[in-house]
This record gives C-alpha cells, sequence and structure tokens, in this order.
C-alpha cells in the first residue's frame, strides 16, 4: 500500500542522512499523555492532519509549538507539508495500525479529527469545536482519521521498495517527485 509520511526539511535531511524515520510522540490510546509512532496517512493531501504548515502565528502560538521561524518581526510555524516520503508498505506489516484499531475510544478519533484542522494551536476552544463540526458537516473540511496510521517501530528506509521524496515546488503548487538518491544529492547541493 503507498503511504505518506509528511516533514520538514530539518527531519527530511535527518531521515536522509540516517536512512530511518523515527518515531515521535502520538497520544496515547488512553488518550492521556503520549506515546512512541511514525504517524502516516494514505491520503496525499496533507490538509487535516494536523500538520504546520508554515503559516504566520502568533507568540503563543510560537511558544506553544516551540518550533518556528522569525524574520523580520514575523512569526511562522515551521512547514511540515513541503517533504512527503513515499512508502510501498505491505498492509499486513504487524508494526502498521490503523488510527481506529490503536484508539478504542472514537471520542479520542473525534478530537484529534477537530484539532488537525488547528495545527497551530495548544487549546481548542468550544467555539473551535463548533466551527470544525459546522465544517465537517457542511464542508469544506473532511474527517480524515480514516486515512491515518501509526507505524510502532522507527522506520528502516532500506527495509522497503519503491521509496521516493515528493516536494512542494518554490510556488508550493506542484509537487516534485524524485528518486531517494536524486533528492539525496539534491540535499547535498543546497
Amino acid at each position: 500500500m503507498e503511504i505518506y509520511h509528511f516533514t520538514c526539511r530539518k527531519n527530511i535531511e535527518g531521515i536522509m542522512q540516517d536512512g530511518i524515520i523515527r518515531r515521535g510522540s502520538v497520544i496515547s490510546k488512553s488518550g492521556k499523555g503520549t506515546e512512541r509512532a511514525v504517524s502516516l496517512t494514505n491520503d496525499f493531501d496533507p490538509k487535516g492532519h494536523g500538520l504546520p504548515d508554515g503559516r504566520v502565528i502568533t507568540k503563543k502560538q510560537a511558544d506553544d509549538l516551540r518550533y518556528y521561524s522569525e524574520s523580520r518581526g514575523v512569526l511562522r510555524s515551521v512547514d511540515h507539508t513541503k517533504y512527503c516520503l513515499v512508502l510501498d508498505v505491505p498492509i499486513d506489516d504487524k508494526n502498521l495500525i490503523k488510527a481506529f484499531t490503536f484508539y478504542d475510544d472514537k471520542k479520542i478519533i473525534e478530537a484529534l479529527e477537530i484539532a488537525a484542522y488547528y495545527p497551530h494551536d495548544k487549546e481548542i476552544s468550544p467555539e473551535m469545536v463548533e466551527r470544525a463540526k459546522s465544517a465537517f458537516k457542511k464542508g469544506p473540511w473532511v474527517r480524515k482519521a480514516g486515512t491515518w496510521f501509526y507505524y510502532v517501530s522507527d522506520i528502516n528506509l532500506d527495509a522497503y521498495k519503491n521509496i521516493c521524496v515528493r516536494v512542494f515546488n518554490a510556488d508550493n503548487n506542484e509537487w516534485l517527485e524524485q528518486s531517494l538518491s536524486d533528492f539525496s544529492d539534491l540535499l547535498k547541493n543546497l
């Protein structure tokens, strides 16, 4: 199954150097605290997956996110939608778990789907929840939890074939696809 891991420039450089996608923090199965897993999706649209996207943010959002850039007094989140590793993972891989299987409590899934459209906000207000429910019901938002997977160990890229990297072009309106080796060479020359 073709599956995607979206990430930022700093992380893609580390992944390419090490040949490993390392587990990060995900909300625990109980909804309290975190666990370690690699977040994946089979949906190629990065919106609605809880990924900071490089937009202008407030000082409070920057403090909550911890990772941001500042230029001429303008704060921006780190863009985790710019780079996408494309993996061909067998659907029966024992380390690959669907989000609906990972979480027994469907209320956790619903909360994560809402929070995914507010990736720059640590706290979601009741007004934001209502706005999200309306956007799911009437559009334009789409519930994405059915496309989410967790990989419960680090992913060694050598173990998978047909891997490539997709990168948004300079205008952020078109994906450019490159093999791992071509992308690695490109990173060395930037």
